[in-house]
């Protein structure tokens, strides 16, 4: 991605405690949930753990959301791992979607 698209970035920075944990009964915050409210329209916010490989991928923590990560790659179509925020000390990729 070039510079120019990083030059208009809008800066949101979340509390911690703006983060619900929805994850499985396994592991209660291997998802968290938010909302955002962008332009008038409200958005569900969704990080979802991930961790390393051995080889060294990214991968997703909690097996019960392999699906939404699998998707994320699908729609990204990344060349590398997706970027990662840090929330109560975990890495977490986001996902963002607008209400129905």
């Amino acid at each position: 991605m070039g510079k120019q698209a990083f030059e208009h970035a809008v800066t949101v920075e979340l509390p911690e405690d703006a983060w619900e944990p929805t994850g499985s009964e396994e592991d209660l915050t291997s998802r968290l949930l938010a909302s955002l409210v962008i332009c008038g329209c409200y958005h569900h916010l969704e990080a979802y753990a991930v961790k390393e490989d051995p080889e060294g991928y990214q991968q997703i923590a909690d097996p019960l959301f392999s699906e939404n990560f699998e998707g994320m790659c699908s729609l990204g179509g990344p060349d590398g791992p997706f970027q990662t925020v840090t929330i109560k000390g975990r890495e977490y990729v986001l996902a963002m979607t607008p209400y129905c």
